[in-house]
């Protein structure tokens, strides 16, 4: 079941935010901020994490080399940093900051091209491979390997941990599909309305909300009835990161046209904040909400971390 739901244009206008950008250099991806509000990136062209105070916007770069590529990237709730080291053969990596270590853990197969990992409540970190499609899961507290889950989609993406139902949801580009994963297996796979390829995704009240790479449609998928609902933004273009705050609003960049949306499901109705410097219309996969409501996002081909602070 299918529900689609179309704002009117002249319902909500553009509304300013005070934007900050800082220019960190080399390729700002992933992005997420820590329980403390202090915000992660990676850099994948650099080989390095990027730590940055919320207060100061000083960059701290923490370097993973001689493992190379640090693609996706989250922070567990101990304020671990975990990256896929998408070089082939070069695993996981594990950033502790307490202790100002980086450790890399080697890949249970030798050609494992790690991408973008999750967090399980179970302690666990699940790592998807865009190809071919597979999860790995990796047990810190054992320090080993699972079996690889084999998933029904291609080119998998990102992945979210829903609270209600202990699941992964797993954004599956290419095949226009979300698979589900119980208990480390694939407990469901489901073929979303718009085919522009759901990217990212942001778990809130038993919902997921997903972006389109290709749309800036946002998304709704209800994990207890199985239901998609498709809401229609009020400008054009292409989506790509998203994130859902702690006031339940769903934030979606705009990845060429210059612009943050803010969507109220409870009213339904969305804000464009627009991006008021071109040098942060280059978005690509990175947008958080930190714990003080402020949203952070990458410009990742123009080297920028740029911050959203709403009116």
């Amino acid at each position: 079941f299918v529900r689609e739901l179309t704002q009117r244009s002249t319902a909500t206008p553009d509304s300013a935010a005070t934007i900050t950008e800082y220019n960190v250099g080399g390729f700002p991806d992933q992005i997420q901020a820590d329980a403390r509000g202090v915000v992660w990136c990676s850099d994948p062209t650099q080989n390095r994490l990027l730590e940055i105070d919320p207060q100061t916007g000083a960059v701290t770069p923490h370097s993973t080399s001689p493992w190379t590529q640090p693609d996706g990237m989250i922070v567990d709730p101990d304020g671990r940093v975990w990256t896929g080291l998408y070089t082939g053969g070069h695993g996981l990596g594990m950033f502790d900051r307490g202790t100002g270590t980086f450790t890399r853990i080697a890949p249970p197969t030798a050609s494992a091209s790690m991408a973008i990992p999750s967090w399980h409540h179970s302690g666990s970190i699940y790592c998807t491979q865009h190809s071919p499609a597979t999860l790995y899961e990796y047990q810190p507290s054992t320090a080993t390997w699972k079996p690889s889950i084999l998933l029904p989609g291609i080119w998998p993406v990102s992945g979210n941990y829903d609270s209600t139902t202990g699941d992964l949801f797993i954004m599956q580009w290419t095949s226009n599909s979300i698979a589900r994963i119980h208990n480390s297996a694939v407990a469901g796979n489901y073929p979303t309305p718009v085919l522009a390829g759901p990217a990212f995704s942001a778990a809130h009240n038993g919902k997921i909300w997903f972006s389109y790479w290709s749309s800036t449609q946002i998304g709704e998928f209800d994990i207890k009835t199985s239901t998609f609902v498709t809401h229609n933004m009020t400008i054009s273009g292409a989506g790509g990161p998203i994130d859902v705050g702690q006031n339940g609003h769903v934030y979606l960049g705009t990845r060429s046209t210059g612009y943050i949306i803010d969507f109220d499901p409870v009213s339904g109705t969305s804000t464009n904040h627009p991006i008021p410097s071109s040098n942060g219309w280059q978005l690509k996969d990175g947008l958080t909400v930190a714990p003080d409501g402020s949203v952070w996002f990458t410009s990742s081909s123009l080297g920028r971390v740029m911050r959203m602070t709403l009116p």
